[in-house]
């Protein structure tokens, strides 16, 4: 991919509806011609799309996760998945399609990547996906991911006769996190060093924070761009986070098993911290050690953005996280899943 290309993953909206289904059709046409009926491709397909993504994102489904990839600002891919019907105990990737014209470029690992992280942070664990027998090149690319091939099935997805399509399994979440990671690392070969705007290129940026509570609004605008994807780091994370004015890195929030380390390097960051504030700039740092009860985060009340990096450890399946101040935890339950929660211990949706 050229350096000047840079892919953000975010959280899709309802606006995106009719974008997503677009490509969703144009994706069955090519993989699915000669398996289903012309007439339904041609025909009826578009429609059947436009309903089931304006359903799934104006009424989502609790425990869905959709996102949506962008390269240098214009939609090019997108990733659903959430509790398989059959089996609640594991997810099911149901969606991965990348715009064709940019296959190739590593959005694909990216969504799949970013979709796992954040599965994986809520506490979910086993994966299962079904691509259609005759499409080699999808089935290469999730072998190359680490997923476990089963035999073949037939099964009804629409549009006419049942479909032969074979399964892949994962244990866990992280597994899939981690190969994508190493996908992107062998792009690169890795190098010793890269350009920021390199990684960029190679990692994208993921867009918005998705606390379910209206503070997390301030964090909308967050922008991470994750620098140790680019070396197929797994066990920490090493992020360059950008913060446009008026927007916070998070809502005030410690955690139990997670340390974090941040450094500015541009810009003007306000810390506030257990009551207090002090304004940071660049070379100035702060660090949140795991199990310390004093509420962080940054705002930007400059009038012009900031960056700082950000190094934090890895641990979705022992980490818990308090919200100070809000009605909002997360918390390992004792199905062995993490996932929001208010004070009261009921669970929480994220929107």
């Amino acid at each position: 991919m050229a350096p000047d290309k840079s892919i953000v993953i975010r959280l899709a909206v309802p606006a995106d509806q009719d974008a997503i289904a677009r490509l969703h059709a144009e994706s069955w046409r090519q993989s699915y011609r000669g398996v289903l009926d012309d007439a339904y491709l041609d025909g009826a397909l578009e429609d059947d799309m436009v309903v089931k993504w304006r359903t799934r994102l104006e009424e989502p489904e609790p425990g869905w996760l959709i996102l949506a990839a962008d390269l240098e600002g214009a939609f090019a891919g997108f990733y659903a998945a959430g509790p398989d019907l059959e089996d609640p105990s594991q997810d099911l990737i149901d969606n991965l399609h990348v715009d064709t014209s940019l296959r190739g470029q590593g959005l694909g690992a990216a969504l799949m990547r970013e979709g796992s992280d954040r599965l994986a942070a809520m506490g979910r664990r086993a994966a299962l996906l079904r691509v259609v027998e005759s499409n080699h090149g999808a089935r290469a690319f999730y072998s190359d991911l680490g997923g476990a091939e089963g035999p073949p099935e037939l099964r009804e997805i629409g549009g006419g006769a049942p479909v032969r399509l074979v399964p892949y399994h994962w244990p866990h979440h992280r597994d899939i996190a981690a190969a994508a990671r190493r996908r992107l690392a062998r792009r690169l070969n890795p190098p010793l060093a890269l350009g920021s705007a390199e990684v960029l290129a190679v990692t994208g940026a993921a867009s918005g924070a998705d606390h379910p509570v209206a503070a997390g609004e301030r964090a909308r605008g967050r922008v991470k761009q994750r620098l140790g994807d680019a070396f197929g780091l797994t066990d920490y994370g090493v992020n360059r986070v950008t913060l446009a004015p008026g927007i916070w890195s998070s809502i005030p929030h410690f955690h139990s098993r997670e340390d974090e380390f941040i450094q500015v390097l541009e810009g003007t960051l306000t810390l506030v911290s257990g009551g207090q504030t002090r304004e940071l700039g660049p070379g100035d740092c702060a660090g949140f050690p795991a199990g310390l009860d004093r509420p962080h985060h940054l705002e930007n009340r400059s009038d012009a953005p900031a960056v700082y990096l950000e190094i934090g450890s890895r641990r979705p399946d022992m980490d818990e996280c308090d919200y100070v101040g809000e009605d909002l935890r997360v918390v390992q339950h004792e199905d062995g899943r993490r996932g929001y929660a208010r004070r009261d211990g009921s669970s929480v949706d994220p929107d």
